[in-house]
């Protein structure tokens, strides 16, 4: 599966760069994404939805989906979606309070 990155993701990744246990948990989590060939098939593992709490969004944020990089209970959250290929997913942002700095309408992608 391939990563697409937003303009987003690249601002707010930058940050993370201080918190060496969110960064090793980014790196796998992408190791883990790649070794799939589509989004279904990240939804349906569970290692994915037990270790970093992948999980759907709701209300305001819906369409999206969310990795939990501090690992069960933590704020710090990868934000994606499906991109309309099957074979790519797309890194939206990172949240570093539980989705409360993430406004999908202020969200800046590159061919933009």
């Amino acid at each position: 599966m391939n990563i697409i990155y937003t303009k987003s993701y690249d601002n707010t990744v930058k940050k993370l760069k201080r918190r060496k246990k969110e960064c090793d948990n980014l790196e796998d989590i992408k190791s883990k994404i790649t070794n799939h060939n589509t989004f279904k098939e990240i939804e349906m593992n569970p290692i994915m939805t037990t270790i970093y709490d992948f999980e759907a969004l709701k209300y305001q944020n819906s369409g999206f989906w969310s990795f939990n990089l501090e690992k069960h209970g933590g704020v710090i959250r990868l934000i994606v979606m499906p991109s309309d290929k099957e074979d790519e997913i797309i890194f939206v942002y990172i949240s570093y309070d539980h989705y409360k700095d993430f406004t999908p309408d202020r969200l800046k992608f590159y061919d933009e």
